[in-house]
């Protein structure tokens, strides 16, 4: 899994928007896209969003974090380590997973809070 996916895993899983990622460490949501998307970004940048993310930037960057071009074929001492670190890439999946069901969940109430609200009105 590259780098910018992480990123994506982890400010969703924390609730955050791009917009707001991008207004804490002071760039713009298209920066913060593209980011997501393609995997790159400045130390400095990705400093400021694993701050707002609460993670380190050592504990994201791997040998993972590279183009499946730069994957060198699994020799079997590295097998065990690549079963390991995708273990890893399923466990935070898992709570992206948990986290946008409880965002739908947490959504539905209101809209049906909302649709209370507005059918005792009428």
């Amino acid at each position: 899994m590259h780098l910018g996916l992480k990123l994506k895993i982890l400010r969703l899983s924390k609730g955050i928007t791009q917009e707001e990622l991008a207004d804490q460490v002071h760039k713009t949501r298209p920066l913060i896209s593209n980011i997501e998307q393609k995997g790159k970004v400045g130390y400095q940048t990705l400093r400021d969003i694993c701050k707002v993310l609460g993670v380190s930037p050592d504990e994201i960057m791997n040998e993972m974090n590279e183009p499946r071009e730069y994957y060198e074929p699994l020799r079997p001492h590295k097998q065990n380590e690549s079963i390991v670190q995708f273990q890893k890439e399923i466990e935070q999946l898992q709570l992206l997973v948990k986290s946008q069901y409880e965002v739908i969940q947490f959504l539905k109430e209101k809209l049906q809070s909302l649709e209370q609200k507005t059918s005792k009105k009428k």
